[in-house]
């Protein structure tokens, strides 16, 4: 097994109220060199670069106005605001952004590897992000992989990290998907997957289980969507939600097993309009409708776009979705997701971009659909390309 990552480390600001009455001075500003880790984290954190700068601005000014105790800590405070400015956006969105986070990872290893699975957690907390859409290896499937394979995945190590998620308040659910499985023809493959899921939540500790599944499936992918079969792919995919939901819906041992699937934001519209059981409607309605069948459903919209407001940001892309959901299945849930990877249109995509511009596009969304019942909040996709955007 590789090494895991070593966390990068990471600094902290933390804020002590000192009444100076002297000086009727509100408050005196303190830097702690801290590494994060675990959930310990605050509500901002800068680089070591902004660190060094910032050690060096203190000398500066200590050397210029030494002695002069009042006059210092303006500068101080001055000095703060010059090294958080670059990073305001993210200790604003940090503290305002307490809507739900989930992240895509498509990485089995976090779970399968004791090291990573420390990393990874601790990472999940201080980037609060409460629920894990993650990909079982070959924990779902019949075909194993050899025992050094990261994604090769026992019962055990599963449950293991499960237990240490959960015990870190955050809900994992299973993540497969194959643009085959939208065929009638694979429906069995699909269903057989998920059903040894629940098969093992029936007999796992309550802790140890997982919290749902969700289904990627992407037909579009397919060369026969771009056809005279177009409708036809559609149809089938849809009949595959409705198995999976009825299978859900039928296991009694999983009540409290969230089903979801990841979807286009175009499936809203007039060209993906679907007749499926003598309803013709965008896709993306079908589906909502069908899901609304068992209590804990959602769509994650891959809303990908490098801003949030606009016509054509994720926001907009998301509202036909979301004013659906709202007035025909509220109990549905709706994520919207963003876009980390290095993926071609530049338009779709953070990548390239800071923590801070993602942070800033975060708490638009949150804003944008605080008031939508079905808002769930937002998905990041992925593990490794946000990990990437953190460190820059």
């Amino acid at each position: 097994m590789p090494n895991a990552p070593k966390a990068p480390t990471r600094f902290k600001i933390t804020f002590s109220t000192e009444v100076q009455m002297r000086y009727s001075f509100p408050c005196i500003i303190r830097f702690y060199k801290r590494p994060l880790a675990g959930s310990d984290f605050s509500d901002q954190t800068v680089s070591r670069k902004q660190t060094q700068e910032a050690n060096s601005m203190i000398h500066h000014i200590d050397l210029r106005i030494t002695g002069v105790k009042l006059t210092l800590l303006c500068g101080l405070l001055v000095l703060t605001t010059t090294v958080c400015r670059s990073s305001a956006d993210v200790s604003i969105a940090l503290q305002k952004n307490n809507a739900p986070r989930a992240l895509w990872v498509w990485d089995a290893g976090v779970a399968s590897n004791a090291n990573d699975q420390q990393v990874f957690l601790a990472f999940c907390s201080a980037q609060h992000i409460n629920t894990v859409f993650l990909s079982l290896g070959d924990f779902d499937d019949v075909k194993k992989l050899p025992d050094e394979n990261r994604n090769h995945l026992t019962t055990q190590q599963l449950g293991d990290f499960l237990e240490r998620a959960h015990a870190a308040k955050i809900k994992v659910e299973g993540l497969g998907g194959d643009p085959l499985f939208a065929l009638t023809r694979n429906h069995h493959r699909a269903l057989d997957a998920m059903k040894r899921v629940l098969n093992y939540n029936k007999t796992a500790a309550t802790q140890r289980r997982l919290d749902g599944y969700q289904w990627d499936v992407e037909p579009y992918i397919l060369k026969e969507f771009k056809t005279d079969q177009h409708d036809s792919v559609l149809e089938q995919y849809l009949d595959f939600v409705n198995a999976a939901t009825t299978m859900v819906k039928a296991s009694s041992a999983n009540q409290q097993f969230a089903l979801g699937f990841a979807v286009p934001f175009w499936f809203d519209t007039a060209a993906q309009n679907t007749k499926w059981q003598d309803k013709t409607q965008p896709a993306v309605f079908q589906v909502l409708d069908i899901l609304s069948q068992v209590p804990d459903s959602y769509i994650a919209i891959m809303a990908y776009r490098d801003h949030a407001e606009g016509s054509n940001g994720s926001i907009g892309v998301s509202q036909t979705e979301m004013n659906y959901a709202n007035a025909h299945t509220p109990k549905v849930g709706i994520w919207v997701g963003m876009e980390t990877g290095d993926v071609q249109p530049a338009s779709i995509t953070f990548h390239g971009k800071t923590n801070a511009d993602l942070e800033k596009a975060i708490s638009e969304v949150n804003s944008a659909f605080a008031s939508s019942a079905s808002y769930r909040g937002v998905a990041i996709h992925h593990w490794g390309s946000y990990r990437e955007l953190i460190k820059r």
